[in-house]
């Protein structure tokens, strides 16, 4: 980055203004950045989770711009599931769009909080993500699922293998011959690959290969 841009996008303090502006604002300019009007010089043009990923990186965990970006997360998506939920027409594919960038920057930034409500809430969130596949470049429930698979060592629950069913159906289900386009197959061994280990599981070798051999016998 050049000088000139390194002065561009810092305060007086050595941060991006944008920082102060979500804290101030969080779920404003949350949605701000997703809908691609916030002012994040010099990464206007870059997608919203990479430019939420530039902006935060090397802040500490106890920033206020990390509970900011939680807070605003929280609040925008819950938004957007509203909108989502209400099924008008016109509405829908925009709420849509936007319910998956911002999965897309919670799955890039890990936002604590939002993320154990996504696995605590779980149905809640999927009963409306579920149907929202449009098409395969907007497909707000494989994204979902994505952030759920990438994140189960955050989750907050007694069971932390849980997910394991979950995860074999996708496989499964994944292929023409199933309910799933063949991508989810990745999402399914994402989320095998990574539930988190126990006493009993030193690890999920055994379960990818259960994975795999229930999408092969599809």
């Amino acid at each position: 980055m050049s000088s000139a841009a390194s002065i561009d996008r810092m305060d007086g303090t050595g941060r991006h203004p944008w920082l102060a502006a979500l804290v101030a604002s969080p779920a404003e300019e949350v949605r701000a950045l997703i809908e691609l009007y916030a002012e994040v010089h010099p990464y206007g043009r870059a997608e919203p989770g990479d430019a939420a990923h530039a902006l935060l990186f090397g802040l500490a965990g106890d920033d206020p711009a990390r509970a900011a970006l939680d807070a605003g997360c929280g609040a925008v998506l819950l938004a957007l599931r509203a909108e989502m939920d209400r099924g008008d027409a016109a509405e829908y594919p925009r709420a849509a769009m936007l319910a998956l960038r911002l999965l897309t920057v919670i799955r890039r930034l890990r936002p604590a909080q939002t993320v154990r409500d996504l696995h605590r809430r779980y149905m809640f969130w999927f009963a409306v993500f579920e149907t929202a596949a449009l098409d395969d470049g907007l497909d707000v429930r494989r994204e979902f699922l994505r952030v759920l698979a990438l994140t189960q060592d955050m989750a907050e629950t007694t069971a932390p293998r849980r997910l394991m069913a979950l995860w074999l159906d996708v496989c499964a289900e994944a292929g023409p011959n199933g309910q799933y386009d063949p991508s989810y197959l990745d999402v399914g061994l994402s989320g095998l690959r990574d539930l988190p280990l126990a006493a009993e599981h030193d690890a999920n070798e055994e379960a990818m290969c259960h994975g795999i051999a229930r999408w092969a016998v599809r």
